[in-house]
């Protein structure tokens, strides 16, 4: 109980959502911050000359431009830059909904805050469509995609990331055989 009432007051982080993430209790909450930062960057400033250099070195520049362009990571770019925080931190940006992964065992990642200002609205006759569309609405930011995050977790989406269909503001899914 007074785990909860120091994260509630911001002293500390104490996360309950799973089993693994109630085993720790982060003590500098702008700790998770900097490390969730290293993957959710703001796309206009880019990658910094040093850690590009780096990037490159050890083969991850594609990798990297996709996250930047396109929302897509993969899970060595995660591994790479969460080091060995890497499950803490990928659990915590789960429960947050901050990221999804694409079925349970692929290596494949996506950002909604990360995704391009692509707009995906066409649909065939022969499936039921749903459209969520916030392109020329309000919603309050995050929003939308938080409920992208849940939308490709329980879609069951089981393609490749470059046939995924979503944007900033929009998205085509898969629910079981049936395109939403």
């Amino acid at each position: 109980e007074m785990l909860s009432f120091f994260h509630e007051i911001g002293v500390l982080v104490y996360l309950r959502s799973t089993e693994f993430l109630r085993q720790r209790i982060i003590t500098d909450p702008q700790w998770i911050i900097e490390k969730l930062c290293l993957v959710i960057r703001d796309p206009i400033h880019g990658v910094p000359k040093t850690e590009k250099d780096e990037l490159k070195r050890l083969g991850f520049s594609t990798d990297m431009n996709n996250l930047i362009h396109s929302g897509h990571c993969s899970q060595d770019l995660l591994q790479f830059l969460w080091k060995s925080d890497y499950n803490y931190l990928l659990d915590v940006a789960k429960s947050a909904l901050l990221i999804s992964q694409f079925g349970k065992v692929s290596s494949s990642f996506v950002i909604p805050s990360m995704l391009a200002d692509t707009k995906y609205t066409e649909f065939t006759d022969e499936c039921v469509s749903v459209i969520f569309d916030f392109s020329t609405s309000f919603l309050p930011l995050g929003v939308f995609q938080r409920f992208l995050c849940l939308c490709i977790t329980y879609s069951g989406f089981q393609g490749s990331v470059d046939t995924l269909k979503v944007g900033k503001h929009s998205a085509l899914l898969d629910f079981g055989g049936i395109p939403v």
